[in-house]
């Protein structure tokens, strides 16, 4: 009986472990080595390394499956050439290609039917595209007489209709999943004609707006974020990258509201899950843009700080958590955290709170810090400026450090008692954290109601938005 067992478990692992061998033909190479790889997002990675053997075969097996999605083979040793293909379900299947000096030809398949429907929907795709190419080149030609021009710009259209026609059609008609997710991922959203209602006013802003709401809402439209095979291809992070930066508005709110949407789709695909709450928390990085650290704050409250980064590890966690707590206190549109018991030069204690202006700088600044010495005084002139024009303005300028002597110094030395110069003596206010205060110097501009309206900009940025700002008002 024991043997019995015995034997059926060597069968059925012999069995399993047979479910996945990739056996590929070489004809005319002469290198000993093939790569076989997998795109992740934006990049390539290597998969397995095996030897081709005299025969001009190379065998990629393992005992487990293959993630699906798109994989590429090489040949490094002589050229750096590859070409890519499907890994599906079926996961026992052989290659066969023809190298030649630059490139793969003649790529062959056997007991593969997602790579023969992959191989006649590339030859398609590739067909229109050369096409396409083919009459855009001819219309950029300087001498084209202009019927030629508009003719060609006709053709031009109807490549792209058919293009779509000929994607949405092997959408519907394809049954294998990963083939028909890559498909959906090409497929871009058809605007229809719509139907402006005679009473409308500015027709064609109205018809643009229709139209922009009409692609962004029917951007995802045949895109299954469940599916693993989404970031195992070269389509996805593009289209994804395309929608949050070239698409969606770029206002704080906006992008937060609808990325989480699209994150929420991928929860049970953990590595495109990942990668968007990734891209995500660091888009502010990316684009630079004031208040765009609100999307930072919200990804990271609700993705890092509930726990849902299961793939972090708690280091990394806690580091974000700790960003998120520095970050929200000072977010644009925020009242501003208190800065009391703090110190003027006569050693008199200052409430921010008191100071009524319609706008108040606040400059976190050292003596020591060389580019502070700079920047002080730039901003010092700026305030003047400011003030000769009528604008209600006022700074406080809070020393970041215990250094008084030098600090009283340079205020002596540059002239700048007419700001309100402070210190935090008993250094109890917190400013450095309410503020997420990492380097000097360090400006943020308040309104009236002490509601940040700008932070960490320059001293000419300051005077750039503040005469913005009056030139909006007298509208």
């Amino acid at each position: 009986m024991i043997r019995i067992i015995l034997l059926l478990v060597f069968i059925s692992s012999e069995l399993f472990a047979q479910q996945t061998e990739i056996k590929i033909n070489f004809k005319g190479t002469k290198d000993t080595l093939a790569v076989l790889g997998y795109y992740y997002g934006k990049d390539k990675y290597i998969e397995d390394t095996t030897v081709i053997n005299t025969k001009g075969e190379a065998v990629f097996s393992k005992t487990d499956k293959y993630n699906t999605g798109m994989y590429f083979v090489a040949l490094p040793q002589t050229r750096n050439i590859f070409f890519s293909f499907l890994i599906g379900k079926q996961q026992k299947f052989n290659i066969t290609a023809e190298v030649t000096e630059n490139h793969f030809k003649n790529i062959g398949y056997k007991n593969s039917e997602i790579n023969d429907h992959f191989n006649i929907f590339n030859d398609s795709l590739n067909s229109i595209g050369r096409k396409f190419q083919k009459y855009k080149s001819l219309f950029t030609t300087p001498s084209l007489a202009k019927e030629e021009k508009s003719r060609i710009k006709d053709t031009l259209k109807n490549i792209t209709e058919n293009k779509n026609i000929f994607l949405r059609n092997a959408y519907k008609t394809e049954k294998n999943t990963s083939l028909k997710t890559i498909i959906g991922l090409i497929i871009e959203p058809e605007v229809p004609k719509i139907n402006i209602p005679e009473n409308v006013q500015n027709k064609d802003s109205f018809l643009q707006m229709k139209q922009y709401y009409y692609y962004k809402n029917h951007y995802w439209d045949n895109v299954d974020f469940e599916d693993e095979t989404i970031i195992r291809t070269a389509f996805f992070i593009p289209k994804f990258e395309k929608y949050i930066s070239k698409i969606l508005i770029q206002n704080p709110d906006t992008l937060v509201n609808e990325s989480i949407k699209l994150i929420e789709k991928a929860r049970g695909n953990i590595q495109a899950f990942a990668y968007m709450i990734n891209y995500m928390l660091t888009y502010n990085e990316k684009v630079k843009f004031m208040g765009m650290d609100k999307i930072f704050v919200e990804i990271g409250k609700k993705y890092y700080v509930s726990g849902d980064a299961v793939w972090s590890d708690s280091a990394y966690i806690a580091k974000i958590t700790e960003k998120v707590f520095r970050t929200e206190p000072n977010l644009i549109g925020q009242k501003a955290p208190a800065i009391n018991g703090v110190y003027n030069l006569k050693n008199k204690p200052i409430n921010m709170y008191d100071i009524d202006a319609e706008y108040l700088i606040i400059i976190f600044w050292e003596p020591s810090c060389g580019h502070c010495k700079t920047e002080v005084p730039k901003l010092y002139e700026i305030y003047t400026d400011l003030i000769k024009k009528g604008i209600d303005v006022e700074v406080i300028a809070m020393l970041g450090d215990k250094d008084t002597t030098k600090w009283r110094t340079f205020i002596k030395e540059k002239n700048i008692k007419d700001w309100v110069n402070v210190w935090d003596k008993n250094w109890n206010s917190n400013f450095k954290i309410f503020y997420d205060i990492y380097s000097t110097p360090t400006i943020y501009v308040l309104d009236r109601k002490k509601k940040i309206i700008a932070k960490r900009i320059t001293s000419e940025q300051v005077k750039v938005f503040i005469e913005g700002k009056e030139n909006q008002n007298k509208k």
